[in-house]
Formats: C-alpha cells, structure tokens, sequence
C-alpha cells in the first residue's frame, strides 16, 4: 500500500468512485482499458489504489499512469489479484477522468469474463485522508467478427477520410468485401490498403461495393484495413453509412462468411469558402482585391475591371483557387511598378489525385482566365506558382499583354507544378526587346 495511505484514518466515500467500462477483446490479442477517477465538482483525488481481479482467461500485460506528474505502482497479491497504486508526485489533485490504462489479454479460448476493481481506496487530501469506494466490475466479451466504418465530417465541396475496421473474432481472414451506401452528395473517389489488393466498384443500387484481398497467402489483422476518400458535393447531406453484405473470406479455397450490417454517421458541414467577385475601377487593383477578400476564405476570385482607364497593381493577385480577371475596352493594367508576377497561386486547399486515383501532394485549381484584358510593364512572370499546384487550365483570350525582356518565363512553374492546358486565343503576347525566358516552364504533374 501507498505511503500516503496510512497517513490518516479511513472515512466512507461520499462523491469519488472508480469506473471500468465493459469491453470487447479479440481473443489471442490484447486491448487497452481505462480506470477512471469519477470526482464530485470542489473535491478532489490526490492517490488511488485498486485491487485488480482477472477472471479466468483473462491476463493484465502491463499498466501505465495517463497524466504527467503521476506514479504509478504495480504488485501481485496472494490469491491473484493485481494491487495498482496511483500518487500524484507534485502535490496537485489527480484530474478526473482517465487515469490509468491497463493492457489485458485474453486466452484464445475464452467464452466471458469479468474485470473487477476490488478493495479500492483513494487519498482525498494532502494529509492523507482515504476514503473506501465501491468496486467497480466490467463484464468481457469476445468481441464478433465484423466490419465497421468510422464515422467522419468533410466539409460540403471538400474531401475527407473514413476508415473501415476489421475485427476478426477469432477467425483466420484472407480478405474482405462490403457494400458502401452513402447519403446523396457524397461519393467515394478513392480507396487504398497498406496490404493486399483493394477494389472498389459502383453497383446499380448506388452501392460502392469495396473489397480487400490478401494475394500472397497471409492474414489480415484486426483494425483499420482500408481508407476511403470521400467527396462532398456542394449540396451533399449528412445522414447514416451503412455498411452491408459484408462477407470475410476464411480460408485460401475462398470460404466466406457473412457478418452483420453496421452503420456510421456522416456529418456535411458548411463550407466557409465564399466565390468572390470584385467590381474595381481605375486606381489600385490589388488594394480593392485585397479589400474585397479580407476577413474571408477563397474559394474562387472573378475581377471584372468595369470602367476604360488606367489599374496599377501595388503587388501580386493571390488566389487559391479558380481565377478570372475580365476587361473592357479602354482598361489597361500598368504593371510597372510590380516586381512580382501578376498572379501568383498559393493558399490551395483541393488536392489533385494521381493516375491511379490516390491522392497526391499537388493543389488543385480548375481554371485561370485572362479575358479581354490589355497588361503593360509587366516586370516578371504573368503567373507563377507558390505552392506545387496542378492548373488543369491556362487561357488568355482577347488580349493584349506585355512581357519583359528579360529571362522571365511568363508562365512559371519552374520547380513547383504544372500545368494541363494553356489556351490561347485571338491575342497577342509580346516584349519592346528579346525575351529570353520560356514561354512555359514547369516543375512536376502528380504520378
């Protein structure tokens, strides 16, 4: 027993407790539990000891204290039972809540059992007063074999990732297979599996039908076997996943069986992204740019220059995703002044996908357009990439645009990205001297 025990005489308990919740175990395997300090709001918890009692099958791997600042004391007991002691080595109270995590085994054979928290005491204040709590019992269960899915939030527009979790129950698994059904406006785009050969495959219910084979003879383990990317349209809705159909196959002749139907919750949540157009007239077209996108989270930029005259730009146009900057007759952008490209992409928060479907480490912007525009001075690039950005789309239409002459590619994504396709149509793109730089010139498309 703890030092701090015997400093003082025992009381009843009168608000504090020990909890231990019921658990289901792979049998053959291990799970973590946690013993919980359960404290009435004003008092306070400052060491606790437990006798813990394994039923048959049952074995305590280790213990750990959750917490800095704290403990931990571990000692077998005649007749079996495990004695754990927790102290608060600062002197502050021990927080309610999760406090010691214990590593339980369970026999390949075990049908039930129980965990019991025996004889429990905790130090109540710093001169050692102890109050006697109940015991705490949590019933074990072999858990079943099944398939479940996480549940997820993604953000409406956006893609995020679920998890599908296996749990053997004891049998020997070669593979799985489950059909995924989804609320309206969501779709799985990708799947993947650090082991095995994964599929997925649209059926005409709307079901994703996604399976995961071992090819090479070995098993799967229990936990998390296959990711699933999945995107939100704008209009997407939150609503239950189910899970159904799901079969393991047991053995390598191909024997399944079938397991029950699970559900998970998925969560649509407002996208903060706004499209963003601006109106300007003549003066600083980065200072109304700047104006109109302060305080908010771009999804697309439009520029409509509305009146014939002259727009300095006082810095480069930033945008993270789709951009169009459209003129009229008689405005002219004067870039003299401007050291920086014109537009610069950075901030992206889409990712684009590989040949293969998984996701890479490129941004995603749809389309940049430069319509009806005439730019002057240009000192440097007419757009560059920040980031490592796939640009699907470059196009300049009906415009006239002035490019140094210098070695400045105009559209450079040297190092960075690339870029799928550049239009351009009825203009013209010319420097007072030699241009010696790339027209194009590109760093990495995904693979």
């Amino acid at each position: 027993m703890l030092l701090l025990f015997l400093a003082a005489g025992m009381t009843s308990a009168f608000g504090q407790s020990l909890t231990i919740s019921d658990f289901d175990i792979e049998l053959g395997e291990t799970q973590d539990v946690t013993i919980s300090v359960v404290a009435d709001e004003g008092q306070s918890v400052y060491g606790v000891q437990t006798d813990v009692i394994l039923s048959e099958g049952l074995s305590l791997e280790s213990a750990a204290a959750i917490g800095e600042g704290l403990m931990l004391t571990k000692n077998e007991q005649e007749g079996g039972a495990i004695r754990i002691g927790l102290l608060s080595l600062s002197g502050n109270s021990i927080p309610a809540g999760e406090a010691i995590k214990l590593t339980i085994k369970a026999d390949a054979g075990l049908q039930e059992g129980t965990v019991t928290l025996s004889n429990s005491r905790l130090t109540i204040s710093t001169s050692g007063t102890e109050v006697k709590v109940k015991d705490a019992i949590a019933n074990v269960t072999p858990a079943k074999p099944g398939l479940t899915l996480s549940d997820f939030t993604v953000t409406a527009g956006s893609t995020a990732k679920a998890t599908i979790r296996l749990t053997r129950g004891g049998l020997t698994v070669y593979g799985v297979q489950t059909d995924i059904m989804l609320p309206d406006g969501l779709t799985v785009t990708n799947v993947s599996a650090p082991n095995g050969y994964v599929s997925k495959n649209t059926l005409t219910d709307g079901a994703v039908r996604v399976a995961l084979l071992m090819l090479d003879g070995t098993t799967l383990s229990s936990g998390d076997i296959i990711t699933l990317t999945i995107k939100a349209e704008a209009d997407a809705e939150s609503g239950e996943v189910s899970l159904s159909n799901s079969r393991l196959t047991t053995s390598t002749s191909g024997t399944e069986q079938k397991v029950e139907d699970t559900q998970a919750q998925a969560t649509v949540e407002e996208s903060d992204e706004a499209d963003i157009i601006v109106n300007a007239t003549p003066g600083d077209l980065t200072a109304a740019i700047n104006e109109a996108v302060e305080g908010k989270t771009v999804k697309s930029l439009t520029v409509n220059l509305l009146d014939a005259g002259t727009y300095t730009v006082s810095g480069t146009i930033s945008t993270p995703g789709d951009f169009a900057l459209n003129g009229t007759d008689g405005a002219v952008i004067d870039a003299t002044q401007l050291s920086d490209a014109l537009i610069t992409l950075d901030g992206t928060n889409a990712m684009a996908v590989k040949e293969d479907g998984t996701e890479s480490d490129h941004k995603l912007i749809s389309t940049v357009m430069i319509n009806d525009v005439t730019i002057t001075g240009l000192q440097s690039s007419l757009i560059k990439d920040a980031q490592k950005t796939l640009l699907e789309e470059f196009i300049i239409d009906n415009s006239v645009i002035e490019v140094p002459a210098s070695n400045k590619s105009v559209v450079d994504f040297n190092g960075k990205g690339y870029v799928g396709k550049v239009v351009v149509s009825n203009s013209t793109i010319w420097a007072k001297d030699k241009h010696t730089g790339f027209f194009a010139q590109y760093g990495s498309r995904p693979s």
